[in-house]
Parts: C-alpha cells; structure tokens; sequence
C-alpha cells in the first residue's frame, strides 16, 4: 500500500496534500482580495452618504434621508472583541433590515398620500421610528447575547464557547427561530406587502393620468 495514503479516511497525505494546499492558496488569495474590496467599497459608500447629507442642507431637511442614514450607520456598526463583535453583528444587521422596512413604509405613505406626506411623515415622527428600529434591533441582539441566551447546549458548541480562539455565532434553535423572525423574515414579508401595493397604486396612478391626458387632448382638440 502507497504510504502516502491514509487507510483509516481514504485522504491522501505527504506530497499530494501539499501540491492541494499550493493549488488552493491563489483561490483563497482572490476570494480574500474579493471580500477587502467589497468591505472596502462597501465602507467608503456608506461614508459618502453620511457625508453627502450632512454636508447638504436640502439632503438634511428630507425625512426619507433620515432613514437613509440609519441605514448607513447600520452597515458601518463593528467590533473586534468576540461577543461584543456578534451583538453588533446582529445589530446592525437587524436595524439595517428593519431600516429598509420602515423605507418601504415611508415610501408607501407617499405614494398613497403625497398632498399628506409632509403631515404624515414628520421629522419628529421619522426620529420615534428610527429610535424603535435601534430599541428593538437592541433588545434582540445585545441584551440576550451578552446574557448567554443565545447559547447551545451542544457539545461542539460548547467546546467552541470555552475556545478563546473560537469566535463563530452557534445559536440554539429558539433564539435562532426568535432573531431570525425578527431581524429578518418579519420584515421581509413587510417589505414584500408594502412595495407590491406601492407598485399596485403607481399602476393606478398611471392609468388615472393615461385617461386624464386623453380627455385633455380630446378637449383640447375640439
């Protein structure tokens, strides 16, 4: 039997391991340059926004760009320390989506309301909605990741825990079931719900102007 292979697993070993290793390395080289850029990009996009609207006084004045730069400031949120890392990991991904929620709400109220949009969808209001988006992206991340409620009772998971080496987010299934609802499908099928009736009022605001433009040029006409 050739030495080089292990009987117990099947794997090859010795050289044959190493020539794997050499021809993976370039691919795990690219995929890393691939996710510095898009980190990258996706940072300084994120800046440019925060920068662009508190530099303009217009772009301040908008309430849709209120939410704007919450979302912004979402997706910049980080850490390096383990459990501190995963809450606001799951912070700012929860008050990113939720964020993209109440846009979607925001941009329901005017297309359905524009005469009282300005009414409606106050600064003042828009600042209650973006503090409830924080509150609640809180209390789904920080409190119960720092009280442990997140934690498994599975032996590999709880080899992972006591690793100080080990730093991967391994939930146990009601917290994943109550985060994920929350951080993610709820708002989802919001976002769903309110675009396509968004989309269903355009169509109707379109065929309204299609019928009136045609009574104008038939007047007009006569």
């Amino acid at each position: 039997m050739d030495p080089r292979i292990n009987s117990g697993s099947g794997k090859m070993t010795g050289n044959n391991t190493t020539n794997v290793d050499v021809l993976l390395q370039p691919i795990d080289i690219a995929f890393g340059t691939f996710l510095i850029f898009l980190t990258i990009i996706t940072v300084a996009g994120n800046i440019l926004v925060l920068g662009a609207i508190s530099c303009n006084k217009r772009l301040m004045q908008g309430v849709t760009n209120c939410f704007v730069s919450s979302l912004a400031c979402a997706d910049l949120a980080g850490s390096t320390m383990c459990e501190i890392w995963i809450s606001i990991d799951v912070l700012s991904s929860t008050a990113s989506i939720e964020t993209l929620c109440v846009i979607a709400i925001d941009r329901y109220v005017a297309i359905t309301s524009p005469l009282r949009y300005q009414s409606i969808m106050t600064r003042r209001r828009a600042s209650i909605l973006i503090i409830c988006v924080w509150l609640m992206s809180g209390t789904i991340s920080i409190l119960p990741i720092h009280l442990g409620w997140w934690r498994s009772g599975d032996p590999a998971a709880q080899a992972c825990y006591d690793d100080p080496r080990c730093c991967d987010f391994i939930t146990n299934k009601y917290f994943a079931i109550i985060s994920s609802a929350i951080s993610f499908y709820i708002p989802f099928i919001i976002m769903i719900f309110v675009y396509n009736r968004v989309l269903k009022e355009a169509e109707r605001q379109v065929r309204a102007f299609s019928v009136l433009s045609t009574m104008l040029c038939f007047f007009v006409s006569m």
